[in-house]
């Protein structure tokens, strides 16, 4: 499971603060038009990842700066490492105390998803099973 070094709710996190104080004092001063006319906002507020995902920021209301203090925010709340262990079937959900599952729902057929601790074996393989039992009752 991942778990911070130091037990902190997401907004007391330091890079949390910094973005909502650039917010404050910055961009929410801001009007989205202005900031839209800035010539390098297509290719500084966009995210691109192995050709499978697309994170366009250029039409949001946040400015470089924010943008940058946005991935800081990611850092420190190790959003990759959360993102891995969700995919890995790992108890993220701490209010639950169990795996976020719905990654299955948009896995290929051919995938696997086996959640550690588990006796209900492969997730992908169930969930294909209820979605072919919904087709052939829609049918």
């Amino acid at each position: 499971m991942v778990e911070s070094s130091t037990a902190k709710t997401f907004d007391e996190l330091a890079s949390v603060k910094a973005l909502k104080e650039h917010f404050d004092n910055i961009t929410n001063k801001k009007h989205l038009r202005d900031l839209l006319n800035q010539e390098s906002r297509n290719q500084k507020l966009r995210v691109e990842h192995e050709d499978k995902f697309i994170a366009d920021f250029t039409h949001a209301k946040i400015d470089e700066d924010g943008f940058a203090k946005l991935l800081a925010v990611a850092e420190e709340a190790h959003l990759s490492e959360k993102i891995q262990a969700m995919f890995a079937g790992q108890k993220i959900n701490n209010t639950e105390k169990r795996s976020v599952l719905h990654v299955a729902l948009r896995m290929m057929e051919s995938q696997q998803l086996v959640v550690p601790e588990s006796s209900e074996g492969d997730a992908v393989k169930n969930v294909h099973a209820i979605l072919q039992r919904m087709k052939a009752f829609s049918d």
